[in-house]
């Protein structure tokens, strides 16, 4: 699969619902790094080892995830939690932090319902976060 394949996936998937195509980029990284930018030119950017580690349903669910935040224009407001959650020890006592959680649930159940189960998207989210316990 190439870039052009996933392109053309989002792309179907934002006529779907009436929305602008984001720009979509493959970075060179070996963390597995999903990420969307809800902007006037959205961009969603995804790391080329997870087109290695997922087959083509779980790389569709974490697409369909990212354009669940684009659809709901989550960035800002998880890049400004993200921040806080990394400069404050107070971050797990706002609940700023508890709506990012709900961004996420809805970004997964943005991939679920179009997808019609649960399995790729929670996979994938196992899939990653496994990756990252090697990291500790």
């Amino acid at each position: 699969m190439d870039q052009n394949h996933f392109h053309e996936f989002v792309s179907k998937t934002c006529a779907q619902f009436n929305l602008k195509s984001p720009l979509l980029y493959i970075i060179v990284t070996a963390e597995p790094l999903p990420y969307s930018i809800s902007t006037i030119n959205s961009q969603i950017y995804l790391s080329i080892v997870l087109i290695y580690i997922f087959t083509i349903k779980y790389l569709y669910a974490v697409l369909l995830h990212e354009v669940g935040h684009i659809r709901d224009r989550d960035s800002l407001y998880r890049f400004g939690a993200l921040f806080y959650r990394i400069t404050s020890p107070f971050a797990a006592f706002v609940p700023l932090i508890n709506h990012v959680d709900d961004e996420e649930k809805l970004a997964d159940a943005f991939a679920i319902s179009i997808q019609g189960t649960d399995n790729y998207v929670n996979e994938a989210k196992k899939k990653m976060q496994s990756y990252h316990s090697f990291d500790e």
